[in-house]
Parts: C-alpha cells; sequence; structure tokens
C-alpha cells in the first residue's frame, strides 16, 4: 500500500472505525502446483539448491524436487500464483532462464 493510501486510510479509520477493515492489504492469493520436468544446460545446476531456487523466484515460483530423471534432467514441483492458470506463465518465464534448456509439465501417461 502506498504512503497516501496509509494516510488516508488512518484518517477514514479515526473518523468511521468500520472502514479499517476494507483498509487491510488483501491476503497474497494461493499457490497452485504443477508438476514440470526440468532440463538444464550443466548437470552442476540441478545438485546446487540454491541455483534451482532462484532460477524460479526470478521466473516468479518455486520449486520442490520429485525425482531424478537423467545427469541433467529432473522432475520436480513447481508452485505459482493461483492466478497463473497451469503456471503456463511462470513456465514460460523458466524456459527463459539463463541454465535452463527446457521445462514441460510433467503428465502421467498410461500405457496399454
Amino acid at each position: 500500500m502506498t504512503q497516501p493510501a496509509r494516510i488516508a486510510c488512518l484518517v477514514a479509520a479515526f473518523a468511521l472505525p468500520g472502514v479499517l477493515s476494507a483498509c487491510r492489504a488483501a491476503p497474497p492469493a494461493a499457490e497452485i502446483e504443477q508438476p514440470v520436468i526440468l532440463a538444464v544446460t550443466s548437470p552442476a545446476h540441478l545438485q546446487d539448491p540454491p541455483w534451482l531456487q532462484q532460477t524460479a523466484t526470478r521466473a516468479g515460483g518455486r520449486l520442490r524436487f520429485r525425482a531424478a530423471i537423467s545427469p541433467d534432467t529432473a522432475a520436480f514441483v513447481l508452485s505459482c500464483s493461483a492466478t497463473d492458470t497451469g503456471c503456463g506463465q511462470t513456465i514460460a518465464r523458466l524456459r527463459s532462464q539463463p541454465g535452463v534448456r527446457l521445462v514441460e509439465p510433467d503428465q502421467k501417461v498410461r500405457v496399454p
């Protein structure tokens, strides 16, 4: 909330006490989770949790490790804003990060 908005809320709160509840910041939107496959340009990146978290944060999400697939590819759970349906925007931003070779939603496939 900006400084002028805070001042306006304080003034309104003294004049009309019921207004204070309307001035409170909205709670953060819930997050959704999307399983993803992440491939990196260097296997060392998958062994570097700070690199993974910084990369995800720059993309607007969080990563939680699920399983290794190969030396440079792993399955993760990507957490993103609930307003980002299917984490599509976060996945797109994650794809553009340095060191990231591939990001795809992880889909379960049944083989007959």
